[in-house]
């Protein structure tokens, strides 16, 4: 169905630069061995370390 298909596809970098511009002050959350790791970082943060 055309309606629910992506125009292109979906990069961990949109995340990233999503979270970064609207969410930039959010502490991230993870999983890590089947447990949730509060991370002292923000998207700001990451998003910064990936450029």
């Amino acid at each position: 169905m055309k309606s629910t298909m992506q125009d292109r596809e979906l990069l961990v970098r949109d995340l990233l630069t999503h979270g970064q511009r609207v969410y930039a002050d959010s502490r991230v959350v993870r999983c890590a061995d089947a447990r949730i790791v509060r991370s002292l970082q923000t998207f700001a943060d990451i998003a910064a370390q990936a450029e």
